[in-house]
């Protein structure tokens, strides 16, 4: 596992910003994704992309902006992307917050009880989007 980062199931690491070490530990684990949530105007503190570019990973930024950007849209695009990929999964923003509410979000939407959508977002990050979660899954 990547230090400061979570993996609720295997090949699936979430959490806050991670650094290039990160990356390259990610890497060298058989990470195949990286899925940046943070927004166009947050710092990530060097040129992520660049990093994983060069380590052989692919990257994709979807834009999350704060609780606002928790949408069904965008818990659908990154359950999309997740699907799509052929290799482990990283996924971040700042704190992990918003990767846990997304997640949260996909699983609501996919027909889990909101309580246990609540659950998952948790083991995923999330810590202070349940309200807003509850209120978009109607719970």
């Amino acid at each position: 596992m990547i230090p400061c980062q979570l993996e609720p199931v295997p090949g699936r690491v979430v959490g806050g910003q991670p650094t290039a070490a990160d990356l390259a530990a990610f890497a060298a684990t058989g990470g195949a994704l990286v899925i940046n949530l943070r927004n166009t105007t947050e710092d990530l503190g060097y040129d992520e992309a660049a990093t994983a570019a060069a380590l052989g990973l692919r990257y994709l930024s979807l834009p999350v902006a704060g609780a606002a950007g928790v949408t069904p849209d965008n818990a659908r695009a990154l359950s999309a992307a997740i699907a799509g990929a052929a290799g482990g999964v990283m996924v971040h923003c700042a704190t992990g917050n918003r990767v846990g509410g997304l997640f949260a979000l996909a699983a609501g939407l996919g027909g889990a009880p909101v309580d246990d959508a609540i659950a998952l977002g948790r083991a995923h990050g999330m810590v202070s989007l349940d309200a807003h979660v509850r209120a978009l899954l109607g719970g």
